[in-house]
């Protein structure tokens, strides 16, 4: 649950007032899954009068903390050089606990935090730190950035910012639900062959390039929607020639992985 409050007192978490920006929304998304409870407080500024009473609060995107980039020379980048924004420094502490309360199994949680930053969290910190022409992140085509920003009321309106920030906040905990969806996609070593292959030796999964369908549907992009193109030219779209997409359905679940597990052997 999330509030946002207007008294500093009442308030567990502080961030940034105004304007707002898909980095602050996305880190507050992350921390309702973390807190139980959220009384969110924002502010034009931290003020030295306000650094006893924020002590023991969460502070991020504002105040020149751990959670904040808005600093001199910034708060640190990731090795590909994407800078970290507030987004990006809560993941970074929080992220693993955040997919715990998912219910993601132990042993898959490093790898899935590793991938979750480099496909959308690093495109919402290099965004906002202006690097998003310059770094090559998968998110890089997605105006997302631009669908939060367009939440913020126009300079003759008269709606509350805070009202605003609450909407463009449910439209971003769409892109971090509660646990997995049903769809899936994952690359096979091999290419176009070994896709084929694999297709071709599923027994339970039909065929299909829609989604949301009651039967389990299987599409390998290379070979159906996008056989048209080369493989030079699916890396340029982004799409791996071995990309696997599986929209699951009503099937008993072990079902499922027996095929797909036998799929894969016949490779």
């Amino acid at each position: 649950m999330i509030e946002i409050v207007k008294e500093l007192k009442e308030a567990n978490c502080v961030t940034h007032g105004g304007k707002f920006h898909s980095d602050e929304i996305f880190a507050t998304v992350i921390l309702s899954k973390i807190l139980t409870n959220i009384k969110l407080i924002r502010v034009n500024e931290v003020t030295d009068s306000m650094r006893e009473s924020i002590a023991k609060k969460l502070v991020y995107d504002i105040g020149g903390g751990e959670f904040d980039h808005h600093q001199a020379g910034g708060n640190g980048q990731r090795d590909n050089g994407v800078k970290y924004a507030s987004c990006g420094l809560i993941w970074k502490s929080y992220g693993k606990k955040y997919l715990e309360k998912c219910n993601v199994k132990k042993e898959h949680i490093e790898e899935l935090f590793l991938q979750i930053d480099k496909d959308l969290i690093q495109y919402i910190d290099a965004n906002d730190n202006g690097q998003s022409t310059k770094i090559d992140t998968d998110y890089k085509l997605v105006e997302l950035a631009s669908v939060i920003s367009a939440f913020n009321p126009c300079w003759n309106e008269t709606v509350d910012t805070d009202e605003c920030f609450m909407q463009a906040y449910e439209i971003a905990k769409k892109y971090l639900p509660n646990g997995g969806c049903g769809v899936v996609s994952f690359e096979l070593k091999g290419g176009r062959e070994a896709a084929e292959k694999f297709m071709k030796n599923l027994k339970l999964a039909a065929i299909e390039t829609h989604v949301a369908d009651a039967r389990t549907c299987c599409l390998n992009p290379a070979t159906s929607t996008h056989r048209q193109m080369t493989d030079e030219q699916l890396i340029t779209a982004g799409i791996p020639a071995g990309l696997i997409r599986i929209s699951c359905g009503l099937e008993d679940k072990n079902d499922l992985i027996a095929d797909i597990a036998q799929a894969l052997d016949a490779i």
